[in-house]
């Protein structure tokens, strides 16, 4: 290798590794502080997991039974929301020998304060297995907005504890979901907040 070409590349070298301090020196001046924020929100929709089942000596009997319960739990259902056919099985009991046949339903209702009264009459028709119940509020807007300023809002207490006083540079919602604890539903976000020099260039406004 000529000397020329061993300066050329030492040259190379000194520039890369001087770009390099830079960056670092860059990304010690970054200080990340997060916080979290919850709110509540009223559930306004609730469905309902469950199955209809009939048994018979033959699967035509067993199938004309389940059709019966069937329209048993639709006197029930009908009024407060819409269910839908999901599944559809069949089998039979070697101790018994009878045939059962089942239809696996999905129920969607918006008067989910009534789920616990349809637990109550649902079963009277026999062969309902009901398997779960699910809740959701279908706008958390609002209860998001208010999670996430209460996230910020922890952040920056957690920054002055730290001792930084200055305004952050970037704020960034990092997550936010809602979880279901029986009917009572809660969003929770996170935040970001991102203090000193590299945060200028990530900066933008949460969501």
């Amino acid at each position: 290798m000529t000397q020329r070409k061993r300066t050329v590349l030492s040259v190379l070298l000194i520039t890369l590794l001087l770009g390099a301090l830079s960056f670092t020196a860059a990304a010690t001046d970054l200080v990340s502080v997060g916080g979290e924020g919850a709110a509540k929100v009223k559930a306004d929709r609730a469905t309902l997991y469950f199955s209809v089942e009939g048994a018979g000596e033959t699967e035509d009997a067993a199938a004309a039974e389940s059709a019966r319960r069937m329209k048993e739990a639709e006197k029930i259902l009908t009024a407060f929301g819409e269910t839908a056919e999901t599944g559809y099985h069949s089998y039979t009991d070697p101790t018994t020998s009878r045939t059962h046949v089942g239809r696996e339903l999905v129920f969607t209702t918006d008067h989910p304060e009534k789920v616990e009264e349809l637990f109550e009459k649902l079963p009277t028709v026999g062969g309902v297995n009901l398997y779960c119940v699910s809740y959701e509020a279908t706008n958390t807007t609002d209860a998001a907005k208010e999670a996430l300023t209460r996230a910020v809002a922890q952040a920056k207490e957690k920054a002055k504890a730290l001792g930084i006083t200055e305004e952050p540079h970037a704020i960034r919602e990092t997550e936010c979901y809602t979880t279901e604890n029986g009917r009572k539903l809660t969003v929770t976000c996170r935040a970001e907040l991102l203090f000193g020099d590299g945060g200028k260039g990530d900066a933008h406004a949460p969501r």
